[in-house]
C-alpha cells in the first residue's frame, strides 16, 4: 500500500532473496534478514545472509539465476548498499525491541531469528548518514532452538516459537529480570535531524557526500531524468560518475560510444576504489548494451584495465562501500576476458590462479575460459589443473556443474598441439569410489520408544571420537558433511543440534521419509517406453539442455542415468527420502550415543 494514497500497491524495494519477515523502526523505515543462496556457496558470486535497510525505491541486486551460467554477479555499485553481512545462517523472523520492557540498547534493536543455528540474533543499529552502522550479537541460543518467529506480549517480554521440518513445536517466554524504566533513548531525534527519509527532490543537484546511503538515494533520484538531463549534470568531483552509471543503465546504444570514451579517457587507475567499481560495471554494462561498440575500442580500453589492476600491487588492502581491492582484480579479471586481452593469462595466472582462497581460483577460471590469446604451456597446465581441484573444493551443489562447464567451455581454446600437450588433465579419471566397509551384523530393529534414554534429559554422553568412526562405518559420510568432513550430498549436519533434539535427530534416522526438505527429494521419471528411473536431478546450468542427468545412487555419485527429454512421460517427485532406513539397526545402544556426541561436537570429533 503507498503512503501517499492507500487505494494504490507500491513496489517498495526489490533485489531480494528470500526475506521471511520485514520490520520497521520507530522512524518507519524497513529492515530485512534476507537469506543467502546455498547453491552459491564457494563462489566469488555468493552472497551471504545479511542484515538489509529497505529504502524506498531501491533494489538489492539479487536475481533468481542460479544455476545459470555464467553467474550473474548481484552486488553491483548500482546497487543498494548491505547494512551487515552474518554469514551462514537460516533467516527467519525479525522484530524491533521497542515494546518489550528490557534494557534500552535492546530496545533500540532488531531482533533476528536464525533457524539453523538455533540463535537469536541481536542487531544493534547506530546512526550514521542516512542509515546505519550495525554491531550484531548472539543474544540467546540453544540446543536446539530452531526459532522460527518471534513477538511482544502485553507483559513487555519476548515470546518465540520453534519448530519446523515435521519437528515439536514450543513456545518460550524470554523476560528481563531487574530494572526495566523506560529512560530515554536520543537515537530518534538525533536520526531525524540527519536523516531525510524518503525525500523525492524536485530539483536534484548533486552533493559531495560520501555517505554510501546517501550517495545511493541521490543515485534513486537520477534515475527520474533523462539521458540529455544525465548528461548535463556539472558534479562537484571527477571522481563522482554515478551520472554515468545511470546513464549506462539505460541500455540505449546511442550513449555507448560516450561512455566508452570517457572510460577510456578518466584514467581511472588514478580514481578511488569507488569509482573503479562503477567504471567496471559501466563498462560491463555498455557491454550487455552494445558488445559490438564495445569490442571496437578494445585496442584504448584494455591498457586501461591493465594500468589498474597493476595499480593495485601498487598500493594496500583497501576497501570501500561496494568491495575490496580483492574483488576489484576479480572483476577487472572478468572484464579483461570480455575483451579478450592478451595480457590476462600473465595477469591472473600468478594472482587468481595460484591464490590459496578458492573464490579466487574461480574466479580466475570463469574470466579466462575464453581466452585464447597470450598463454604459455605452463599457464595452460595451471588453467586446467585448477579446474581439476574444484572438486577438493568446499561450497554448494553449484560447484560440480560449474567444473563441468568451465572444463567445456576452456577446452574449447585449445589448439590440437595444446590438447595433445595436456592430455590426461583435459578429462582426468574420476576417482574411484571407497570401497564400502563391510556389512555390519544386525543388532535390534530399533523403534523411536526403545531409545528413550539416549535422548532423556539426563541421557549420558558418549564419546564423540568413537562416533566420529561410526558416522564413517555406517556410511553417513558418504552424503552427510560434518565440519569438514564427509559429502555433501545430503543436509549439512555440522549444526544439527542447534535446530534439532536429539530425539528429533533419531526420528529423522529411523523414519527419514518423515519430513524431507525440497532441496534433497528424489525424482521419479518414467519413459514413454516404461522405464522408471529414481535419483536426484544434477543440476547442468542450461534449461535448454535437450538432457536430464540423474544421480541414482547416493553412496557412489559415479552412478549416473541420463535420459532425453523428449522420452519422459511423467515426472514426480518421489515421496520417500532417498536415506536409507536401518541405519541405527546395526548399533548398539552404547554406539548410538557415541554418534549422538559427534554430531553434538560439529566435527570435533578427530
Amino acid at each position: 500500500m503507498s503512503p501517499d494514497d492507500p487505494n494504490e500497491d507500491e513496489l517498495w524495494h526489490a533485489g531480494l532473496r528470500n526475506p521471511y519477515g520485514v520490520a520497521g523502526d520507530r522512524l518507519g523505515e524497513m529492515f530485512t534478514f534476507d537469506a543467502d543462496n546455498e547453491h552459491d556457496m564457494g563462489t566469488p558470486w555468493y552472497r551471504p545472509n545479511r542484515i538489509l535497510h529497505l529504502m524506498r525505491g531501491g533494489d538489492s541486486g539479487y536475481r533468481e539465476v542460479t544455476g545459470h551460467l555464467p553467474p550473474r554477479f548481484h552486488d553491483q555499485p548500482d546497487h543498494a548498499p548491505p547494512l551487515f553481512d552474518i554469514g551462514r545462517a537460516s533467516p527467519t523472523a525479525v522484530m524491533f525491541g521497542d515494546p518489550l520492557k528490557f534494557p534500552a540498547s535492546y530496545r533500540s534493536s532488531m531482533f533476528a531469528l536464525d533457524w539453523t543455528y538455533g540463535r537469536v540474533l541481536a542487531v544493534h543499529l547506530f546512526p550514521r548518514g542516512e542509515s546505519y552502522r550495525v554491531n550484531a550479537e548472539t543474544f540467546l541460543q540453544g540446543r536446539p532452538l530452531n526459532v522460527t518467529d518471534i513477538a511482544s506480549g502485553p507483559d513487555g517480554a519476548m515470546y518465540l516459537t520453534t519448530g519446523g521440518r515435521k519437528t515439536q513445536s514450543t513456545l518460550y517466554r524470554v523476560a528481563f529480570v531487574g530494572d526495566s524504566t523506560i529512560d530515554a533513548d536520543s537515537r530518534g531525534s538525533e536520526h531525524e535531524v540527519c536523516h531525510l527519509i524518503n525525500r523525492r527532490c524536485p530539483e536534484f543537484t548533486p552533493t559531495k557526500t560520501s555517505d554510501p546511503v546517501g550517495l545511493y538515494r541521490e543515485q534513486i533520484e537520477l534515475e527520474r531524468m533523462t539521458p540529455d538531463e544525465l548528461l548535463r549534470l556539472d558534479f562537484p568531483s571527477k571522481n563522482n560518475v554515478s551520472h554515468l552509471l545511470r546513464l549506462a543503465r539505460t541500455r540505449q546504444a546511442e550513449h555507448v560510444d560516450d561512455l566508452i570514451h570517457r572510460f577510456i579517457t578518466a584514467g581511472i587507475s588514478n580514481s578511488n576504489l569507488t569509482s573503479q567499481f562503477i567504471w567496471v560495471r559501466i563498462a560491463n554494462l555498455c557491454l550487455e548494451t552494445s558488445r559490438e561498440a564495445v569490442v571496437a575500442r578494445r585496442d584504448k580500453l584494455i591498457p586501461e584495465i591493465v594500468a589498474a589492476w597493476k595499480g593495485l600491487d601498487t598500493r594496500p588492502y583497501s576497501v570501500a562501500p561496494e568491495g575490496n581491492s580483492v574483488e576489484l582484480r576479480r572483476r577487472l579479471a572478468y572484464l579483461l576476458g570480455e575483451l579478450g586481452a592478451e595480457e590476462l593469462p600473465a595477469l591472473a595466472g600468478p594472482v587468481l590462479l595460484a591464490s590459496g582462497v578458492q573464490e579466487d581460483q574461480v574466479a580466475g577460471l570463469l574470466a579466462l575460459r575464453n581466452q585464447q590469446a597470450g598463454w604459455t604451456p605452463e599457464l595452460r597446465r595451471q588453467q586446467f589443473e585448477t579446474i581439476n581441484s574444484i572438486p577438493l573444493m568446499i561450497g554448494g551443489a553449484g560447484l560440480p556443474p560449474l567444473e563441468k562447464w568451465l572444463r567445456e567451455e576452456s577446452m574449447k581454446t585449445l589448439s590440437e598441439a595444446e590438447k595433445t600437450e595436456l592430455g590426461s588433465l583435459l578429462q582426468p579419471k574420476p576417482p574411484e569410489p571407497e570401497p564400502l566397509p563391510p556389512p555390519r551384523p544386525l543388532v535390534q530393529k530399533w523403534a523411536l520408544s526403545d531409545l528413550a534414554a539416549t535422548h532423556a534429559g539426563d541421557a549420558p554422553r558418549g564419546d564423540a571420537e568413537r562416533g566420529r568412526l561410526l558416522f564413517h562405518e555406517a556410511l553417513c559420510a558418504r552424503c552427510h558433511r560434518v565440519g569438514q568432513r564427509g559429502a555433501a550430498v545430503g543436509p549439512d549436519l555440522t549444526h544439527v543440534s542447534r535446530r534439532f533434539s536429539r530425539r528429533d535427530v533419531l526420528e529423522s534416522v529411523l523414519t527419514p521419509s518423515l519430513s524431507v526438505a525440497e532441496n534433497y527429494r528424489n525424482e521419479t521419471l518414467t519413459t514413454h517406453a516404461g522405464q522408471v528411473h529414481t535419483g536426484r536431478t544434477i543440476p547442468e546450468g542450461d534449461y535448454r539442455s535437450e538432457k536430464v542427468r540423474l544421480s541414482t545412487d547416493p553412496l557412489d555419485t559415479t552412478k549416473v542415468v541420463e535420459i532425453d527429454k523428449k522420452e519422459i512421460a511423467e515426472h514426480a517427485t518421489a515421496a520417500a527420502s532417498p536415506m536409507p532406513s536401518g541405519l541405527l539397526d546395526t548399533l548398539t545402544l552404547d554406539q548410538i550415543n557415541d554418534l549422538l556426541a559427534f554430531l553434538e561436537s560439529g566435527g570435533a570429533g578427530r
